[in-house]
């Protein structure tokens, strides 16, 4: 029986200009670090054996993870060739959004920090007989992130323009992030819950592999390692807001999804160290 991916997909991928930022001080960027077992003296990185050689990982300051729903037809019809869409019982899917502010490469260029928005989505591979986790599209803030990705994954990595809003009042964090590109998409999240992180995540590695898309292409597949703190928030009418231009999720191919609103739930996730080797 396949692995369910739906409903745990969120946590999986925490596992891209303009920009305006407001962090409070408890955000303040701090130096990255790329030790995947702090608990162990020196810099560790993960113990699985599908890791042991990186191509490369790197560093996510704060990131905001969003669930998307859209419909499941819409999005079949956007996914590579040999890829199945998971619906759930209303014909809905997820599109996840995962936006991270000041990520840092470790390894290779370009060595400045730069900000993200990632579409990924769960997905059946048929011809494997597994469920994987397909990057649906990257965009990212600065023309150098976009070339040093596009070199080293074979594409699918997109200029955007982004404004990231960060607030800390009374214990509650307020992320509003807005992203547009020259490919189309115009997205806006306003999200607002608890900034005390309760949960420590670890995937060493992820149990599915993932799998960069370009334009509609299936590219490469990856496993992936991550340590992260996060806060799951389960979503409400008035703790986010979501809105896409024209309603529409529009992605690079020319692909577009409707957007019928968010999730549940979002999450805010800090300090998150990320290990990717080919498969």
């Amino acid at each position: 029986m396949p692995t369910p991916l739906r409903g745990s997909l969120g946590i999986f991928v925490l596992t891209v200009a303009t920009l305006a930022l407001q962090p409070s001080r408890a955000h303040a960027q701090q130096p990255p670090t790329y030790d995947f077992d702090p608990a162990v003296p020196g810099v560790q990185g993960p113990t699985s054996p599908l890791l042991a050689a990186p191509y490369t990982h790197f560093f996510r300051t704060i990131s905001l993870n969003v669930p998307l729903l859209v419909p499941a037809a819409e999005l079949q019809a956007a996914l590579p060739p040999g890829f199945t869409a998971l619906p759930d019982a209303l014909g809905r899917a997820t599109v996840t959004a995962l936006f991270s502010y000041m990520v840092t490469d470790a390894e290779q260029a370009p060595v400045a920090p730069y900000h993200t928005l990632v579409l990924l989505v769960g997905a059946r591979n048929t011809a494997l007989d597994r469920n994987e986790v397909l990057v649906l599209a990257r965009f990212l803030s600065t023309q150098e992130s976009v070339d040093a990705q596009n070199l080293t994954t074979g594409g699918g990595a997109w200029l955007a323009d982004f404004v990231w809003e960060s607030a800390e009042n009374g214990g509650e964090l307020e992320i509003r992030v807005q992203i547009d590109s020259d490919e189309g998409l115009g997205l806006s999240v306003v999200a607002k819950g608890p900034a005390e992180t309760n949960q420590r995540i670890t995937f060493d590695p992820s149990p599915f592999r993932f799998r960069w898309v370009k334009a509609g292409v299936a590219l490469d597949s990856f496993s992936v390692g991550s340590i992260f703190d996060q806060r799951a928030v389960a979503t409400t009418p008035t703790n986010i807001d979501v809105s896409a231009n024209g309603g529409h999720l529009k992605l690079p191919g020319g692909f577009s999804l409707t957007l019928l609103g968010p999730g549940s739930p979002f999450a805010f996730s800090k300090g998150q160290v990320v290990y990717l080797d080919w498969e």
